[in-house]
């Protein structure tokens, strides 16, 4: 039973964290993906709550140059975005000075943008002292959480919008900055990653500029052609595209609970549970939409008519999924796996155990609250008990 402890724990953990908000690094990634997507920004906030200041101090501390380097990315990536920073006190001192010192603090994070060649004209700075509190100033975690800076999206008057928008005939928007077009091609560059993309002409409707004019290219008259299913199917039904919630680079951890006994030859209903069916899941992507990974789980119980005799079930399973695109936020996954089971029978004296290996199918779904933090159910008939429910950590972009 004492293995089980650190896994409760770090499941409680993990749970308070994504409670408690999104990283800086977080924040700038949906702004970008927001971007690559067609969507407006505007007002959108980068929460350095994790830079913490010293008492009565204005000089960042060391963990600040990793968020803000971040921050100088986005404004490198997307040239009409400005910035309002935003500082904040605790509420030790009178208000002036507070106001001074959270002045200070968000001035020393413009200074330091600028530094890394972030244009003076795309930032403004103010301090607000002790108003505006996010944590309770009667305790000394409360107060240092207090003693932050936050960073808002504006939007400069000379722009329509902070990104050129191009429409696609299928009414697909993506947002970038357009580098160059003609008659045959449209080349332009999306803000979560450098390459130089290319679109044909023939593909696109309207180009939707930053500075309110627009490009649109008429499409010559064809006759009526008949009707190809394949086409609409990959035009309105694209779930088996690049899925947008697992690709290369993602590395998935779950840690689930099951809602039932498990079947495994022993008539164990009756007997009182000492460990309920916990499990652990890995998954790496390793090809287009497909995942392989572990399955790891255990389950303790008694008997209830003498005390002294446990029954231990210990499972591990190799798996592979296919996992379908319906966004960002959802990860629907169909796959087979393959299990080893393990159960003993012990008391004092006695121990008797059997092994089994059995191939079964699954079928989950897991749903991201942000990026990195998520829940998950699955359903099935390998590793510990089904159906279960977890926490999701996906790692990586």
């Amino acid at each position: 039973m004492s293995y089980l402890k650190p896994t409760l724990v770090l499941l409680i953990t993990l749970t308070t964290l994504s409670l408690y908000g999104q990283s800086p690094e977080t924040d700038v990634q949906e702004i970008l993906q927001k971007l690559d997507a067609g969507e407006p920004v505007e007002n959108m906030v980068i929460n350095l709550g994790d830079i913490n200041f010293q008492f009565g101090t204005a000089e960042l501390e060391p963990q600040a140059t990793t968020y803000l380097d971040q921050v100088v990315n986005l404004m490198q990536k997307a040239p009409n975005i400005d910035l309002y920073i935003q500082g904040f006190a605790d509420n030790i001192g009178n208000e002036d000075f507070n106001k001074r010192l959270s002045a200070n603090r968000a001035q020393n994070v413009q200074i330091y943008l600028e530094q890394k060649g972030v244009e003076p004209d795309r930032l403004i700075s103010e301090g607000f002292g002790s108003r505006k509190p996010v944590a309770d100033n009667s305790t000394s975690e409360g107060r240092a959480k207090n003693r932050r800076v936050e960073m808002e999206v504006i939007k400069p008057e000379a722009v329509e919008t902070i990104q050129d928008i191009i429409v696609l005939t299928n009414r697909q928007r993506i947002g970038s900055v357009v580098l160059d077009y003609d008659e045959e091609e449209v080349r332009y560059q999306q803000f979560t990653n450098n390459d130089t993309l290319v679109v044909q002409t023939e593909k696109v409707d309207t180009i939707y500029f930053s500075d309110g004019t627009l490009k649109v290219f008429p499409k010559p008259v064809k006759e009526k052609e008949k009707f190809d299913f394949s086409q609409w199917w990959s035009d309105n039904v694209p779930i088996f595209k690049t899925s947008e919630s697992f690709h290369r680079g993602n590395f998935v951890v779950g840690f689930g609970i099951g809602l039932d006994n498990v079947d495994i030859g022993f008539n164990n209903n009756e007997r009182p549970l000492v460990i309920p069916p916990v499990m652990v899941i890995a998954e790496l992507p390793v090809g287009y939409n497909v995942g392989a990974g572990i399955t790891a789980g255990a389950m303790h119980w008694g008997d209830a008519q003498a005390e002294n005799i446990l029954y231990e079930y210990y499972a591990i399973s190799a798996r592979l999924a296919y996992h379908f695109n319906l966004g960002r936020k959802v990860d629907l996954y169909a796959g087979v796996a393959l299990t080893g089971r393990r159960i003993s029978v012990s008391n004092s004296e006695v121990s008797i155990s059997r092994q089994e290996v059995d191939p079964g199918l699954l079928l989950g779904v897991r749903y991201y609250l942000n990026n990195t933090f998520g829940f998950f159910g699955e359903i099935g008939d390998e590793s510990v008990a089904y159906p279960r429910l977890g926490l999701a950590i996906k790692f990586g972009n």
